[in-house]
């Protein structure tokens, strides 16, 4: 038995036997110089290869939108977008035209160029942004004449696919009835094969290194797309404690499936709010599909990352009041630019220093950033008109910079002479803000607890470095006093609090955060449906209790050891009976 170890990003259990894609991205294509007078010529070519592009990715849209739903949809829209800049073809056409190369060599070496661009960037979302750019490149490759192969409509039932990575088109190919899981070298979360792998019920693991040379054809795995342990086994002893595991996940599925439209409400009768953290518009076409209460945190930051010139009032207008109008009068929290740290526009690339985690972030860099904090905050206050949408500032420090980006509001609120003013909150994730807590108290609507940043600070860990910020970082004892000491002032004040980072995605930690006092919960939404089920199950007395020995830990180690025992405890969220 051998085990490695990745990232999981589409959850579930899955045995069976290894098909290792080997299949380079790449395509081997025989690049030309030419002649002058053929450069005509090639122009042609690269049109016909660009409408025809154009006309296959609309259908594949068509499809997707129908048998997915529209957030999928929109990867192939932003294909789309990609196939349609006129900046790529203007680049493509030019480098023919002054290298005298054939479009295949141009367009690879512009697909280079922008695919290594994306290579050195530090956020995931903009580095996963590269696989679509491989995508588009080949799409127009093959209808360039150079076609390949189709051997993914092809494998057996009950395979494993690993490959160094996949591409969104290569997801859509596959078999969802032959395929039980994906393991890749490369890709992450934030990926649309990943993306696209949430939404076809496959589990997915990525992140392991040389999984292509790791894992033989014909080996069997067991994939475990909770942990992202994948285990390379034969022994019949192996298999059948993973399919016991398998079978009770399976049936916690089913019956959290069954029980997602109920109320989330405690068994002895209190109401627990669940929200949605959200990156793009049209993601929340899930909240509803979730029965979830609304957005908790909209992630702004993803509408820029990508342009190389911040998007107008206009077309922040379309994107904030899409969402508010789709979930009507439902609360819409957004989040103002959370820029620094790993998310560096490509229009702003120049304004980050070399240490941008402690450097510039969030509200401080938008207070340096004033005209862009002043467009963003007018196109949410104008989007306002069709729902219930409320600002929320990241990384406050304290009382002062609050009141600083609260005076932004009201100036922007001048300039649209909007009747209404969306309510204002403050993030807390940085030790400063725990020591001016009152004075936030005292400025904010509401707040909202971002784990995944107070966690990192609080322990002095960088936030991407896997070996030393686990993903039970948040049950450090001095992380849960911290978050305690949030509630209980927030609770105090009778002002609304929130958690938004990751572990509220967790069952077992969102419910040791009941305990503590909280009654607001913002996740990604796949994972409400298990949270909703375990929330229901459990009584606040009992939570409370498992709180306050959590609190009086003297390690991780033993707040751990607590929630796991707690998790056991609960037979009918573990085994789902």
């Amino acid at each position: 038995m051998r085990v490695l170890n990745g990232k999981p990003v589409s959850p579930g259990y899955a045995k069976g036997v290894a098909f290792v894609y080997n299949k380079n991205s790449n395509f081997e294509v025989n690049y030309q110089s030419i002649e002058q007078e053929q450069i005509h010529g090639e122009f042609q070519r690269f049109q016909d290869a660009l409408q025809k592009s154009s006309h296959e990715l609309k259908n594949i849209r068509q499809k997707v939108l129908s048998e997915l739903g529209q957030s999928e949809s929109q990867i192939f829209a932003a294909h789309l977008a990609l196939l349609n800049d006129k900046r790529f073809i203007s680049k493509v056409k030019n480098r023919i035209e002054r290298d005298l190369v054939s479009v295949e060599h141009s367009l690879d070496e512009e697909v280079g160029d922008l695919i290594t661009l994306l290579s050195y960037v530090e956020n995931e979302y903009l580095r996963e942004r590269a696989s679509d750019v491989k995508d588009v490149s080949r799409r127009i490759l093959k209808h360039l004449g150079h076609g390949y192969d189709e051997i993914l409509h092809n494998i057996k039932p009950g395979t494993i696919l690993v490959a160094e990575e996949l591409l969104p088109s290569d997801t859509l190919k596959i078999d969802r009835n032959h395929i039980n899981a994906i393991i890749t070298e490369l890709g992450g979360d934030t990926s649309h094969t990943a993306i696209l792998a949430r939404s076809l019920g496959i589990p997915a693991v990525t992140g392991i290194p040389n999984a292509c040379t790791e894992i033989s054809d014909g080996s069997e795995l067991l994939v475990d797309g909770e942990t992202g342990i994948v285990t390379i086994s034969s022994h019949l002893e192996d298999s059948d404690k993973f399919s016991v595991k398998k079978e009770r996940y399976d049936k916690l599925s089913t019956r959290a499936e069954s029980e997602s439209q109920t109320e989330c409400i405690t068994e002895d009768g209190v109401e627990i709010c669940l929200f949605a953290n959200i990156g793009r518009p049209e993601e929340s076409l899930e909240i509803k599909r979730n029965n979830l209460k609304g957005v908790g945190l909209f992630r702004t930051e993803c509408l820029f990352l990508l342009l190389n010139k911040p998007p107008t009032v206009e077309e922040q207008v379309f994107a904030y009041s899409s969402v508010a109008s789709n979930l009507q009068n439902m609360p819409v929290h957004i989040r103002t630019l959370d820029l620094g740290g790993d998310k560096k526009p490509l229009f702003l690339s120049s304004n980050f220093e070399n240490n941008p985690n402690l450097g510039a972030r969030g509200l401080r860099f938008s207070l340096l950033e004033k005209e862009l904090l002043q467009i963003q905050l007018q196109a949410v206050i104008q989007s306002n008109t069709h729902g219930n949408i409320k600002i929320m500032f990241p990384m406050v420090i304290g009382g002062d910079d609050l009141a600083k980006a609260i005076d932004c509001v009201h100036a922007a609120h001048d300039a649209v002479k909007n009747d209404r003013v969306p309510e204002i909150g403050a993030m807390i994730e940085t030790p400063s803000a725990l020591f001016q807590l009152d004075e936030i108290l005292e400025l904010a609507d509401f707040i909202s607890i971002g784990t995944n940043d107070l966690a990192q600070f609080i322990l002095a860990a960088d936030r991407n470095a896997v070996d030393l910020l686990s993903d039970d970082s948040i049950l450090h004892p001095s992380v849960l006093r911290a978050i305690s000491q949030i509630i209980d002032s927030a609770n105090q004040q009778n002002c609304p609090v929130c958690i938004c980072g990751e572990a509220a995605g967790n069952p077992t930690i969102a419910c040791l955060l009941i305990g503590m006092g909280i009654r607001q919960l913002s996740m990604s939404p796949i994972r409400s449906a298990r949270v909703r089920m375990m929330i229901r199950q459990c009584q606040v007395n009992i939570l409370q209790e498992l709180a306050g020995k959590a609190l009086n830990s003297k390690s991780p180690e033993q707040v751990v050891n607590l929630v796991e025992q707690f998790e056991q405890n609960m037979t009918l969220y573990k085994h789902g009976e």
